[in-house]
């Protein structure tokens, strides 16, 4: 026996379900809510904000396909809730309990340690976390309902659970909030939904052809109970890509490549480039790969405004007294006259190890050691917004190994706006140029001036200003004394 898999409620139908709610569930649907509840689809896909309401959604879904499944007198009803974390799928099942109190539906705990789960009336309910891939597998489905499913490893879905939605042509349920294009939108794509790729941000509800599958995108705003000032205040302390993702539930595509902006690469540098690092600043951004990579990048802040890298180093296996002298050995490749301003690292690097932390050996190299910023997130950010508003020009030659670093970059799958590892010499990058945006080109120091006013004020001094030590005299608080010559002899008047 199967469950229809496709149609739309008519406005009886639907207010018959909302009367269903407010009387065994005791809350009544706002707008967003019912325009899902409308959808008898196959596989429903919610993909919405923060405080939407999904968690009480999902608890009023639960309750009805068990009713809907006595009703129709399912012979072997099997339901199962998934979720990432045992927590999530509480949250879900304290609504689902209070629910079941007052439709007076006996909901009884099977404590088995091998097979837990729940008997609501006929309904087997099976609670199981995403981290388990073995319980899983096992008899057919009548219902799958995954929460925070962005968070959901696809190979679970594909390979445990949707083989055992076989049997009865099972309905899905998926609500999570938005993580880009991951597998979530793809499996709407295979189920014939086509994405407005135009706008991936204006769409409400999308159904397929043959109505078997929705998607709905839907803002926090949409629920009526959140109030608008605190919406408008996260709005302007947050980063604009966090919340259009976490309160817009917009599917951001420009996510999937982490740095939209990337530095400009050169094969040499030209005499123009040289002049310009003639008298600029340097700073060396490092990172240290413990048991993996290492990587050091040195950066040059140029009169001409432009930070120019002309080396980034890589080395695998290197002790932390090594790694030291390693980065030392990268001030060959500085050029001009220029300082080296500081040598900036992780904060880690200041924890003892032994007698002393790498911090003290990087220290012996003669310059400032400075920390940079600790958070992932925020260092990724820092580094958009860096290569955002800075021109930097990197001799790919000689960095090889930032260059395969920021054309591999991968979006975290998990963490919004994290990247996958590697990453050595973008740390390093990024502490390098957040120490120099901070800082003012430097300018070319002028030569000397052929002012003959400024020529005969310097030999006035040089003749009238004797040293105290020639006067064999102690040292007073200016450090020298000002004699002037006589010019006229004494007049005795008479």
């Amino acid at each position: 026996m199967v469950l229809p898999s496709a149609g739309v409620l008519d406005d009886a139908e639907l207010e018959k379900r909302i009367r269903f709610f407010e009387q065994f569930a005791g809350v009544t649907p706002y707008d967003a809510q019912r325009d899902l509840l409308r959808q008898r689809s196959r596989y429903k896909i919610l993909l919405c904000g923060r405080r939407w309401g999904k968690t009480l959604y999902l608890a009023m879904e639960l309750l009805w396909y068990i009713h809907w499944l006595h009703e129709i007198n399912h012979p072997r009803p099997r339901v199962r809730l998934i979720a990432p974390e045992h927590p999530q799928i509480k949250e879900v099942m304290n609504y689902f309990t209070e629910f079941c109190a007052k439709a007076n539906l006996p909901l009884r705990e099977i404590k088995d340690p091998k097979d837990p789960h729940f008997k609501a009336g006929r309904v087997r309910l099976e609670p199981r976390s995403a981290k388990n891939r073995v319980s899983h597998r096992g008899a057919g489905l009548s219902l799958a309902i995954l929460d925070e499913v962005s968070d959901i490893d696809a190979e679970l879905y594909y390979y445990s659970i949707a083989p055992s939605l076989s049997d009865y042509q099972g309905h899905v349920i998926m609500a999570g909030t938005p993580k880009g294009l991951n597998w979530v939108v793809e499996f709407a794509e295979k189920q014939g939904i086509q994405l407005p790729y135009s706008n991936l941000s204006g769409f409400e509800m999308l159904v397929s052809i043959d109505k078997r599958a929705t998607l709905m995108r839907s803002p926090t705003w949409a629920n009526p109970y959140i109030d608008p000032a605190e919406i408008e205040f996260q709005r302007q302390v947050l980063p604009p890509e966090v919340f259009a993702q976490e309160y817009g539930a917009e599917i951001l595509v420009g996510y999937l490549n982490p740095f939209a902006v990337r530095p400009e690469f050169v094969t040499a540098f030209t005499d123009e480039d040289q002049d310009a690092m003639e008298h600029a600043v340097w700073v060396l951004g490092v990172d240290y790969g413990y048991k993996s990579q290492s990587a050091v990048v040195l950066a040059a802040l140029c009169t001409d405004g432009i930070i120019r890298i002309p080396y980034v180093g890589y080395e695998t296996h290197i002790d932390e007294f090594q790694f030291a002298q390693w980065v030392g050995q990268a001030l060959q490749y500085k050029t001009g006259k220029g300082e080296v301003l500081a040598v900036i690292g992780d904060a880690d690097f200041t924890s003892e190890k032994g007698r002393r932390s790498i911090a003290d050996n990087l220290r012996d190299l003669g310059y400032p050691f400075l920390t940079g910023i600790r958070d992932r997130v925020g260092r990724w950010a820092r580094l958009r917004e860096c290569l955002n508003n800075l021109h930097v020009r990197v001799l790919e030659p000689s960095c090889s190994g930032l260059v395969q670093e920021l054309k591999n970059a991968k979006p975290h799958r998990i963490r919004m706006g994290d990247i996958e590892k590697p990453d050595h010499a973008l740390t390093a990058l990024a502490y390098a140029l957040d120490f120099l945006a901070k800082r003012r080109a430097p300018t070319v120091p002028l030569p000397p001036t052929e002012n003959y006013l400024q020529h005969q004020i310097l030999e006035f001094y040089q003749k009238n200003v004797v040293p105290l030590d020639q006067l064999n005299k102690q040292a007073n608080r200016q450090g020298h004394r000002v004699v002037y010559r006589r010019t006229l002899d004494k007049v005795r008047w008479s």
